[in-house]
């Protein structure tokens, strides 16, 4: 079955999931919210077998993981590099 993705998709996705988060005080923020939608609707009707559909999303998870570890450790550099009372104007 062809899926076609759209973001409006993705934030309908997130919205059902959201009470689920809430219900379970799942420590979720809203952009683990959208990747966790995003790989619902990407693998539901996948052909992939499962044990390729976790891997597929671990892969998706550790993406996202190096990512905010970038993120964080660029801001950790700006912070050091400005001083902890400087005021961050935007480039």
């Amino acid at each position: 079955m062809d899926f076609e993705f759209t973001e409006d998709l993705e934030r309908r996705a997130a919205a059902a999931l959201d009470p689920f988060v809430r219900a379970f005080n799942l420590p979720v923020n809203p952009e683990e919210l959208a990747l966790m939608a995003y790989a619902v609707l990407r693998y539901t009707y996948s052909d992939q077998p499962l044990a390729q559909v976790a891997a597929a999303v671990q892969e998706l998870i550790d993406q996202h993981i190096a990512d905010h570890q970038r993120m964080l450790r660029a801001m950790e550099s700006r912070h050091r590099a400005t001083g902890p009372d400087a005021v961050c104007a935007p480039e």
